[in-house]
Formats: C-alpha cells, structure tokens, sequence
C-alpha cells in the first residue's frame, strides 16, 4: 500500500506542477480573459475551483463529509473571478497544497474507508480522485489554449505529447 500511495503523491504533486506551469506561462490578462465556458468563465476561475475542490477532498481524508455549497457558488453562481496577480493564484494553490500534506503526514490507514459523496472509498483513492479532476480541468485548458492560440509550457507539451502547431 505504501507504493501505491508514494506513486499517488508522485502523481499529484506533477499534476499540480502543470498547474504551476500554465499559470506561469499565461499572462495576467491571459488567465482573466473571459471564456465560452458556461461557469468556469476563465482559467482563474478554473484555478480557484480546482483549488477549493482540493480543500474539499483534504476534509474528506479528515473524515468530513463533503460539503460543495462554496465551489456549486464559485463554479455556477458567480459571474467573474479576476486574480490581480500571478502570484496570487499561485499562492492559493501552495496554501492549498500545505494544508494537504499536513493532513496526508497524519495519515497511518490509507486503507480505512471515508464518504466521499456517499460512497465508501479507501483514503489512498482520494488522491486519485484529486488528480482526475485537477487532469478534467488542464484537459479544457488545452482545448482553449487551441482555440485561443496560447503557447504551451514545455511540461504540457512533453506530458501529452501536444502538437506546438
């Protein structure tokens, strides 16, 4: 089991580089400007929910029943979030990350199951469900990155294999 966890955080811990990355790599007006995406009207919004999603799962490996009241109003209630900086999308996701880790460094039975939306999942998949929605989420922003011509980190290009033209 304890592979299989180190491999999870492993995971993790790249996938949310890439999120790094493309923060990096877009400018400021880049991950405000407005989206067709009904909700997730712009990468910002996008990075904040997929940050709030992450506070979530951390509650759920605590034994907190999930509650999505905040991510259903950022998601479909609010009309524009607009960050003023880089950094502090960036920080929003570190702080996101250290809250994790401290609760993963308390964690001895990845093994014992917790509800993750009603169903009984054992706490190593939680980190899997993590990366599967943080993945849904840079999925949409190489489908707008296409469309709005933005140029792709190096680390998307070398993890999906993308076309740079």
């Amino acid at each position: 089991m304890e592979k299989v966890v180190k491999g999870f955080l492993c995971d993790w811990k790249a996938t949310r580089q890439r999120t790094l990355d493309w923060i990096d790599g877009l400018s400021l007006e880049q991950l405000n400007q407005r989206l067709p995406r009904p909700g997730l009207n712009s990468f910002t919004k996008h990075i904040y929910e997929m940050g709030e999603v992450q506070k979530v799962y951390t509650d759920v490996l605590r034994g907190v029943e999930p509650d999505l009241a905040h991510i259903i109003h950022l998601t479909f209630d609010s009309s524009q979030v607009v960050a003023k900086t880089k950094e502090e999308l960036i920080n929003f996701l570190n702080d996101c990350d250290r809250e994790f880790y401290s609760v993963i460094d308390e964690i001895y039975n990845w093994e014992e199951e917790v509800s993750v939306f009603g169903e009984n999942r054992p706490k190593y998949s939680v980190i899997e469900l993590m990366i599967r929605h943080e993945t849904l989420h840079h999925g949409q922003f190489i489908a707008f990155g296409y469309v709005l011509g933005i140029n792709f980190p190096k680390s998307w290009i070398d993890t999906w294999a993308l076309p740079v033209k």
